[in-house]
């Protein structure tokens, strides 16, 4: 047992405090899947960056995550079948079926100690609450560094628990694995043995975590004051026995994070009006809203416009409430929705009496995650303000932008996450545009479309040029980020991203004038997208490519206009 400290300035900042240093592994089977779900939610809003390798101990948890998270995270998430064959139900502390699941521990973290990567144990029934990455460079001493159960129990002081471990690769963490791999032969519960090997039988130089910072369920619910449940790091709920009980757990101290979001089934309330902007939210409790709006997030504004006809009479069967929001309660992920503050701007005209009806608004019914904002603007002939309600979002904050119909139907589950991840593999990120496949229209352009702040940003806080009123708004955005444009390609179609338009017939007359406008907004949209470049990426090879572009065609112009001279 060696003695570490965490105020140790030179160990803080060790390079086994890096997350390159680690994989993280679980365990998981179908009865504890909601737990994962909630220890995902948390994991991912600190954005660590770290390899997980989930143990999926029956076929339907591996399904489940083969689904819903592999997609979504490729690089970051792998999934393993273990050999054993265990129910799909929870599983009770201390049955035969529980000994066998956590029998396997030593076998599981075997097979990738003997790879040579490090690894962090973590039972699924914990939040990590902030980065126990600085804790880990305990490691530049110590083999392993290891929660801690009880000061002394069953004569071992201290009692380790093996739910949250750090366990560097080398020959005696390996051999220590095999030793506890064959006492484990026989199902049981594995931390007694693991105890007695580490403590008798073993070489391992061990450090215990902080209990303040790693306490058991024991001291986190049943004994720590508000403020020292604060200093937590990782909460385990260990203790609590049986599912339910650790989710009533962690939904007592606001950690439990899963909400249902298969439909939208909360009215909703006004909660903010301006001379031209009414913000609504799901009708909550205050504990509810308080959870949702516990951690900032980076906003994600979804913007449609939408005009009301002559034969509307309910509001649940309006293209707004049928088709788009009904299927963002459904598209959205819940790992999503807890990642991202979710926001749909509407833009109306402010004479269309349908939607000024603050009654008709009343009846619409969102997920509890989104957030809905109404823009009302002066009515212009034939013009859809798409403009302003982008600026509405815009001066919200919003980070990325998606674009569409108020008769769009998102096929795709997780399309934030498509889309996102599209844009910033872009050089520099987030430059450019991308759209989902629709197989109803036209097929050569973007009839939807996602940007990031920075295309507002660069085209003077507009998101289309304003001389385009309704048509050739899409035209434009597709072709500006173009390589025939730009000379550099910035324009991506996300393969597996679909969306549905039900082309409900247009509410506005065709403005066709756009087309003799498109060349001239092209050429001034590289101009804009080169001055930014310039200010901010001045050496990348994107802006040395669009700049060289530039120069050829003013030089070709130049040399046109000669001949004719």
């Amino acid at each position: 047992l060696v003695k570490w400290s965490i105020d140790d300035t030179q160990a803080l900042n060790s390079p086994m405090s890096s997350p390159e240093k680690w994989i993280i592994l679980l365990e998981v089977n179908t009865g504890y899947f909601e737990l994962f779900q909630n220890w995902l939610a948390h994991f991912l809003l600190l954005k660590l960056g770290i390899k997980v390798v989930v143990i999926a101990e029956d076929d339907m948890v591996k399904e489940k995550i083969d689904k819903q998270v592999i997609p979504i995270y490729p690089h970051q998430f792998v999934v393993d079948r273990a050999d054993l064959k265990l129910d799909s139900t929870p599983l009770d502390w201390d049955t035969s079926e529980y000994k066998k699941m956590v029998s396997a521990r030593a076998t599981h973290i075997l097979s990738k100690l003997e790879t040579g990567v490090n690894i962090i144990y973590s039972d699924v029934d914990t939040v990590w609450r902030s980065s126990p990455l600085p804790y880990l460079a305990a490691t530049k001493k110590a083999d392993m560094i290891i929660e801690v159960d009880a000061a002394e129990s069953q004569g071992f002081s201290p009692f380790y628990c093996t739910g949250f471990t750090a366990i560097v690769s080398n020959k005696r963490t390996i051999q220590f694995m095999k030793d506890w791999q064959k006492a484990l032969k026989h199902p049981q519960l594995n931390q007694p043995i693991f105890n007695e090997i580490l403590h008798k039988r073993s070489n391992i130089i061990h450090q215990p975590l902080p209990a303040m910072q790693f306490p058991s369920g024991a001291l986190y619910f049943h004994q720590f004051s508000d403020k020292e449940r604060e200093k937590a790091v990782i909460v385990h709920a260990n203790y609590m026995v049986g599912i339910s009980s650790k989710k009533e757990s962690f939904h007592k101290h606001a950690l439990w994070m899963i909400n249902k979001t298969a439909t939208p089934s909360f009215s909703i309330q006004l909660v903010n009006s301006t001379s031209n902007v009414r913000v609504y939210e799901a009708k909550l409790d205050s504990d509810q809203i308080n959870q949702l709006k516990k951690d900032k997030k980076p906003i994600f504004a979804i913007i449609a416009a939408t005009r009301s006809r002559n034969d509307w009479n309910l509001v649940s069967e309006t293209p707004l409430q049928k088709h788009l929001i009904q299927s963002l309660s459904q598209s959205i992920t819940e790992v999503e929705a807890l990642t991202w503050d979710i926001h749909l701007f509407v833009a109306v005209d402010n004479d269309d009496m349908f939607w000024v009806d603050d009654i008709n608004m009343q009846q619409l019914r969102i997920p509890s995650w989104l957030s809905l904002t109404f823009g009302f603007f002066p009515p212009i002939p034939n013009h859809i303000p798409f403009n302003d309600i982008a600026q509405v979002a815009y001066r919200r904050g919003a980070e990325y932008f998606c674009r569409v119909n108020d008769d769009s139907d998102f096929v795709t589950a997780g399309w934030i996450t498509l889309g996102v991840t599209a844009l910033q593999h872009f050089e520099p990120p987030n430059l450019g545009v991308v759209g989902p496949t629709c197989h109803n229209g036209p097929q050569n352009i973007f009839t939807h479309d996602m940007v990031h702040r920075t295309h507002m940003d660069i085209f003077h806080h507009l998101y289309y040029p304003p001389q385009f009123h309704n048509w050739y708004l899409d035209d434009w955005i597709t072709f500006q980020y173009q390589k025939k444009t730009l000379g550099v390609d910035r324009s991506m179609r996300v393969r597996g991203w679909e969306i549905r338009h039900w082309l409900s017939g247009p509410r506005y007359k065709p403005d066709t004038q756009g087309s003799k406008l498109l060349p001239e907004a092209l050429v001034n949209g590289r101009r804009d997208i080169l001055h930014y470049l310039q200010i901010f990426y001045a050496n990348h090879p994107t802006t040395l490519e669009i700049k060289n572009m530039e120069h050829k065609r003013n030089k070709t112009k130049h040399q046109s206009a000669e001949r004719k001279l």
